[in-house]
């Protein structure tokens, strides 16, 4: 079992607070501003969404993104996708952040303080959505780096929208509307940004008797 002590200050790119009654909120990040997702932070996800899971004393988590986007930006930096070895650890790493969140057995919540553009299925793999007007999802980089979007988004949308919608949303890199999702129900509420992030604390309480 892990203690929040033990792991709050050790993920460089994710910033960790906790309420007093167990209410985790992990701000994602890159220098205190809006995260840029590269080979680094693919490898640092797998072992922060480990230790999360692994605290029974976090009792709803809280997934947000810092500055004015939750994930719109990737840098090739860290990442190896030109050998057989290097691309089997980015496919393990990958599989090992989903199935880390899916062992977070509390409720989760994720507030979207902006676009979506890349790991949108971070997202759909929790309890509750919430957006900020400004919020659009898309899944861009995948055909920029020469890879077909197989990390979890071709098995999450077309369950989310349905398998022909699914299919032509990651083919065709389409943008969705926070409008939308909400049209959709896939996005249950939608605050302002300024508020977003802090709105998800003030109901928590009704879901702290449950564990997923």
């Amino acid at each position: 079992m892990s203690k929040f002590e033990s792991y709050q200050h050790s993920f460089p790119n994710a910033r960790l607070t906790r309420t007093p009654s167990g209410v985790l909120e992990v701000a994602l990040h890159t220098d205190g501003g809006k995260l840029v997702f590269n080979g680094h932070t693919h490898e640092q996800f797998v072992e922060l969404f480990h230790q999360i899971g692994a605290d029974t004393d976090n009792r709803v988590v809280i997934l947000t993104g810092s500055g004015d986007a939750f994930m719109d930006a990737i840098s090739p930096e860290g990442f190896d996708f030109f050998s057989p070895r290097s691309y089997d650890k980015i496919f393990r790493e990958g599989r090992k952040i989903l199935m880390n969140i899916l062992d977070i057995e509390v409720p989760m919540i994720t507030a979207l303080n902006g676009p979506v553009l890349l790991h949108s299925e971070y997202a759909l793999l929790t309890d509750i959505i919430l957006a900020t007007p400004e919020t659009v999802f898309q899944d861009k980089p995948h055909f920029d780096f020469g890879i077909v979007p197989g990390d979890g988004v071709n098995l999450l949308w077309p369950e989310v929208i349905g398998s022909i919608r699914g299919r032509y949303f990651i083919l065709t890199r389409q943008v969705l509307d926070a409008a939308t999702a909400r049209t959709g129900a896939w996005s249950t509420r939608s605050f302002p940004r300024t508020v977003c992030s802090r709105a998800p604390m003030r109901s928590p309480r009704v879901l702290l008797p449950f564990r997923r």
